[in-house]
């Protein structure tokens, strides 16, 4: 994909984005991964609205009640402006939070990052060359994409933490976790998933060595296929798709077999 930047008016209320996908997208999204944007930011836009009248009504209460039980109701004439702090707070915390959103779960993985652009625009960029994952550790950091409105997202009980895991993997192993997955989803199943989709993949995957239901050994030269196939566009609409299904990001983090994140970079 060639790099391009690509410029989406919005609106502080109503529909995020125009109805129908630019066309210069056409080689990067499908119809049914734009909309979904458009949906996030819906979603996040009505929380924060609601919470923003919600937070109203308890300030202008708080007001009211407090000019009758004192007498002075000079302070009734200061309810409109306390009422709007909340929805210049609310809003733009919802919406950069419908971005991270986005940018994690749809762009990020296909090589593209949403970013603003103004007060009534955003505008998607690609550096026409695959991001990497937020969850994969592979070469970046995770953003704090996964907050929900006003909760900030908690460890699951599944999450891993394998740095012992990290540390026993055999001679020239790197490891593969899987985390934010549903109990039932074993880490060497979804890894001989992606092995199919690489050169002799079948027979390469005889390989791997489980450790744990959700850590598993690869050779360390099978790292950097693994990541390019898992950082693809058609495992990215795979993971949305699950994502939407149950819940689950189901994401994979590589190591090297001295136990540091892997960089496709550094091979």
């Amino acid at each position: 994909m060639s790099s391009f930047e690509v410029i989406i008016p919005t609106k502080c209320f109503g529909k995020w984005g125009p109805e129908k996908k630019p066309e210069a997208l056409e080689d990067g999204l499908t119809e049914a991964e734009y909309q979904l944007m458009r949906d996030i930011f819906q979603s996040y836009r009505n929380q924060g609205v609601c919470t923003a009248i919600g937070m109203a009504i308890v300030i202008s209460s708080i007001l009211i009640v407090t000019a009758f039980a004192t007498g002075n109701m000079s302070i009734m004439s200061q309810t409109s402006w306390f009422s709007g702090i909340p929805f210049s707070l609310c809003l733009p915390i919802a919406l950069s939070k419908a971005k991270a959103k986005v940018n994690a779960e749809i762009l990020n993985p296909q090589g593209m990052d949403l970013q603003c652009a103004g007060c009534c625009a955003h505008k998607i960029v690609s550096a026409g060359s695959p991001s990497v994952d937020p969850e994969s550790n592979v070469g970046i950091a995770a953003p704090e994409a996964y907050l929900e409105m006003g909760f900030e997202e908690k460890p699951r009980p599944d999450s891993v933490e394998g740095t012992r895991e990290r540390e026993k993997a055999p001679a020239n192993y790197g490891t593969v976790e899987l985390t934010h997955s549903s109990k039932s989803d074993e880490g060497e199943e979804v890894v001989r998933s992606l092995y199919t989709h690489i050169s002799d993949g079948a027979t390469r995957s005889e390989r791997i060595k489980a450790c744990t239901m959700k850590i598993v050994y690869v050779p360390e030269e099978d790292l950097l296929e693994l990541v390019q196939v898992y950082n693809s566009k058609q495992m990215g609409e795979l993971r949305v798709k699950s994502r939407n299904e149950d819940g689950a990001r189901r994401c994979l983090r590589f190591f090297n077999n001295n136990g540091s994140a892997f960089a496709p970079a550094s091979v």
